[in-house]
This record gives C-alpha cells, structure tokens and sequence, in this order.
C-alpha cells in the first residue's frame, strides 16, 4: 500500500514539474525580447516621417515607428528597438517609409538595422514611389543601398592581424598569376576563403572608399579617406588597436601616401591632397610605415623629427635604427615598382615583422599596389610582375603564421580593375593586354578574400561577406 501511494506521490511530482515547464516555456515566449536596433542617422528633421516593418512572409506589419520614440545614442545617431513580438522572421523583412517631406528634403539619411549577426544599410534620398511611399527594397536601382548581408563573427583572441591588400586583384588576376608562374601560387594554398563585396555610396568603388570600409567598417564615396559620407571622421582599426596596445605598420609598393595606406593612417576629404595626407602621416602613432613617395616627404623632414620618426630611404638602413623607434622608410621618389632596382615586397615585410613583436601584439597592413596600376594601363606582363611580388610577400607572411598560431593572416583585394576575362585561357602565351575589357575601369565584381591561421575559419563561413564585415571582425577578434 505504502508502495502504492509513493508511485502515486512521485507521479503527482513529474506532472508538478511538467506544468512548470509548460509555463515557463509558455511566458518567456510571450515575454518580449529585444532582437536589435534600427539605427536612424541625423533624423532631427523627420518630424512627419514614420516607419514600419513589413514581413513579407506574414503579409503582416509592425507597429508604426515615429521619430518621437527614436532614442538618442550620440551625436546625431538615433536608434530604436525591435522586439521579437514586432516581427519573428527577420530574414524577410522591409523597412517602409513613409514622408511628406521627403521632397522638399534633399539631404541624404541612413538607416542601420542591425538583428544577431544580419547587417542592411539604406541610404535614403528624395521621394521615389506613388505618394511618397517608399519600400526600401525598391531603392535599389535609385539610391545605391547596399545590403551588408551576414557578418562573420569570432569568440577567438586574435593577437597579431597580418592585413594583406592586392589593389585592383580579381579572381582572374589570381588566375592569371598561376598560368604564368607555371604552378599554384602561395595565395592559393590557403584553403579558407570566401567573397567579398565592394561597392561604396558610389556604387563601383575607387580605392579610397574601399580602404576605408576595409579599414573602418564605414562605406563612403568615393575619393574620400577616413570619413563616413557626411565627411565625419571615423575610427579606423590602426587607431583602435594602438588603443589597445598593439604596435602598428604599413607597408606599401606605392607611395605611402596613396589611397590605400592613407586610408588606414589619416582622415582627409580627398584621395588626391597628396602633400596633406603626407604632412598628417608624419604626425602619425603608427610605428614604422615603408613605401615610396620620397619627393612628398622630404618637404616634412621637421615634421617626421617633431614627431620622433627616423627617416630612411634605403631598406638596409633600417637595421642601424633601435627597434623601439618610429619609422617612416621611402625607398622611392615615386612608386617603387617604377624603381629601376626595386625593393621587393617580401623584403620589407620580413624585416617589418620582428620590428612590430610584442607582448600586446600587432597589426600590418601590406598593399600590393601597382597591380591596380597596370591593370588600369591594361599592362598584362608589368601587372603580373606586381601579382607575383604581392605573392612572394604572401609566402613571408604565412611562414610567420605557420610559428604563430595567435596570428590571423587575411588576403583580399580592394576592388577588381580592368575587368580581366580569361574565358578560353589556358597557358601563360596567352595572356595578352586585350584580355583586359573595362577599358581601365574598376568593376563591381566580388573579391576573393583568403584567411590563414587564428580564426580563419569564422572569418570565411559565409559564402560572401561585405567589405565592412572584415573591421568588424577584427575589431571583435581583438577585443575578445
């Protein structure tokens, strides 16, 4: 009887727990969650502007959003949460505006939704659409909005960042350097990689605007360095990590005042101020920086010892310099590929590289410059000599990462230029200047990029990724 009841008492128990169960489970589904932000940039004058979210899959929408409710974050920067009892499906949703204003406003505005790890940015401009109801999605062909798609994210500690650029370098490009190399090239046998997309707020991207995405995380138009596209400055992973700690570096085969190393050093309206990007990287932190360009520095030689830098312009002079000293090395009057005895790349990066160890750990920045440059000239032998020189650097890079596994190595290129098309190509004889078909042009294709070592993997899971997910990524890896 005894027994009886213990059963009976023990299943009374079990059914007690279950009902728990069921109503917790039941409350916290009911209980609302904040699932991300919109972020709403300079809405001050929004005043008859409201918003909603659509799902496409319901046919349902959220409660309006006005600009009352809208949360100041910083300056100019508004944002407003979204819960999962506005909208459970945030795969398929729109962002709908609707304005009486929108007219009579000409200034450009963005908005940021960002929801666990899913990234869109919208640039809204004028009134588009019948009655000044406008569906984001259908401001593509308008407004160059850009979808950021998914961000790769990483729980790793990233110590050291080896940032490797080939300006202009497409897929083709690659493909071309190992037909005429003969054999698979390092850069190839990394087996980590995804896409990259390009574009800026200009839609086909110059290099200016690509280096700052690929530097900041921010898209802006192009020409422009170190600024989001209302001309504010924006941080740039070279500043957070000497926040951090780590030492810094550039390495470049152009001028070092060229759009990609200035995008990773200075803040400046315009790419082509070449004597002020100059003059702001000899007031630079950044610790040793090696390129060409020796006719602008040398006007700032007071600047460059105001600001303790040693000036060099022969690479064997850098082993006379004590390691805790600033550099700024130009091996060139001009771009170093022009050199009749150039400095090769790899030779530069395998002596920068025990300069920037420490404790804290380093990030480096290495552009292959002038395949853009010959690639715009439709120059197939010289853009091949550059490719294989960006290689030969690669190969440094990955034996260092091969003895430091807390090193994340990343491959990747600022853009595709001169619309390079192998169709038909098989063998080095082949490659001819006629092969390059956009007339010098850069183009909208994607990018490869490549990852070595800590982390590579998360940063290549998704099969494309936006050229602002890489600070992000990093940014994250190094904080961790």
């Amino acid at each position: 009887m005894k027994l009886k009841e213990n059963k009976i008492t023990n299943l009374c128990i079990i059914v007690l727990i279950l009902m728990i169960v069921l109503a917790s489970s039941i409350y916290f589904s009911k209980k609302e969650k904040t699932l991300g932000k919109i972020y709403f940039d300079k809405p001050a004058s929004w005043e008859h502007v409201y918003a909603y979210l659509y799902d496409s899959n319901t046919q349902t929408t959220s409660e309006q959003i006005s600009v009352s409710e809208l949360k100041q974050e910083k300056d100019y920067i508004y944002s407003y949460e979204i819960t999962n009892h506005m909208l459970k499906n945030l795969d398929n949703f729109t962002i709908v505006f609707h304005s009486d204003i929108a007219n009579e406003n000409p200034n450009q505005y963005r908005v940021e939704a960002n929801f666990e790890g899913y990234n869109k940015i919208y640039h809204l401009q004028y009134g588009i659409g019948e009655n000044n109801t406008n569906t984001i999605g259908e401001w593509l062909d308008y407004n160059e909005n850009i979808n950021i798609g998914k961000i790769p994210t990483t729980e790793n500690k990233i110590k050291n960042v080896i940032y490797m650029i080939g300006d202009g370098m497409g897929e083709n490009h690659i493909l071309a350097g190992q037909l005429y190399k003969g054999q698979t090239l390092n850069l190839q046998k990394i087996k980590d990689k995804t896409y990259v997309k390009t574009a800026s707020t200009s839609t086909v991207t110059d290099s200016a605007a690509a280096a700052t995405a690929l530097s900041s995380g921010y898209k802006t138009n192009n020409a422009v360095l170190g600024k989001d596209q209302y001309g504010n400055n924006v941080e740039n992973i070279m500043e957070y990590s000497n926040a951090k700690g780590l030492k810094t570096g550039i390495v470049c085969t152009q001028i070092l005042n060229h759009a990609t190393p200035a995008g990773f050093s200075i803040h400046n309206e315009h790419r082509y101020n070449y004597e002020k990007i100059a003059e702001s990287q000899t007031q630079s932190f950044i610790d040793i920086m090696l390129g060409g360009g020796r006719n602008y520095f040398s006007q700032y030689e007071q600047n460059m010892l105001n600001n303790n830098y040693k000036w060099i312009n022969h690479l064997s002079e850098l082993n006379k310099i004590a390691q805790n000293e600033k550099v700024i090395g130009t091996f060139a009057n001009e771009s170093i590929s022009k050199e009749n005895i150039r400095t090769p790349l790899a030779d530069m990066v395998e002596a920068v590289i025990p300069r920037l160890e420490n404790e804290n750990g380093f990030i480096l920045m290495i552009e292959g410059s002038d395949i853009d440059t010959y690639s715009h000239e439709g120059n197939m032998a010289k853009m091949l000599t550059e490719l294989i020189d960006f290689d030969d650097a690669i190969k440094v890079a990955i034996e260092y990462v091969d003895t430091h596994p807390d090193t994340l190595l990343i491959v990747t290129a600022d853009h595709e230029t001169g619309g390079l098309n192998l169709d038909g190509v098989t063998s080095k004889q082949q490659l001819q200047d006629s092969l390059f078909t956009s007339y010098g042009a850069h183009t909208e294709t994607n990018v490869l990029l490549y990852a070595y070592g800590n982390s590579a993997n998360d940063l290549t899971k998704y099969d494309v990724i936006d050229n602002t997910s890489i600070y992000k990524f990093l940014k994250q890896g190094l904080s961790n």
